[in-house]
């Protein structure tokens, strides 16, 4: 189920680069933006899709990893941008602290929840199935 999920990856820059070649290496397909080209061109040779915008790479993404800040704007106005989309994706922050206060505060932001930077390869399927489970339940509820 992992590798059917769409996964948009936006900031692919001294942490996220490395991250998204290890999801394309995985075999996720990764949809990928970054402001700076050079990134961009990692994020493609590693196997990723590269998007023209941050909302570009999270239309018709299952999940959007979102690192919090990119020069040209800031991670709260891509957030919104994305959840604005007619089937906007769970949007995950990825972020160095995800303490209980800190998830509070993101999910508040609008984001559907949030991973540390260095526990992405572990708990990236937890936190999808987990999410996508909430959707549908909460889908069902409506």
């Amino acid at each position: 189920m992992a590798r059917d999920l769409k996964l948009g990856y936006v900031g692919v820059g001294l942490m996220g680069g490395p991250m998204v070649q290890r999801l394309c290496g995985l075999g996720w397909r990764v949809r990928a933006y970054d402001i700076v080209a050079a990134r961009c061109d990692a994020a493609r040779a590693a196997g990723a899709v590269i998007a023209r915008s941050a909302a570009d790479a999270a239309r018709g993404a299952d999940v959007v990893l979102l690192n919090l800040t990119l020069p040209d704007m800031s991670g709260l106005t891509a957030l919104r941008r994305m959840k604005l989309l007619p089937h906007p994706p769970l949007v995950i922050m990825m972020t160095f602290d995800c303490s209980r206060a800190a998830r509070a505060a993101i999910c508040e932001l609008g984001a559907d929840d949030c991973i540390v930077k260095s526990e992405l390869a572990q708990a990236i399927w937890p936190t999808v199935v987990r999410l996508l489970r909430e959707r549908r339940v909460a889908g069902s509820m409506i």
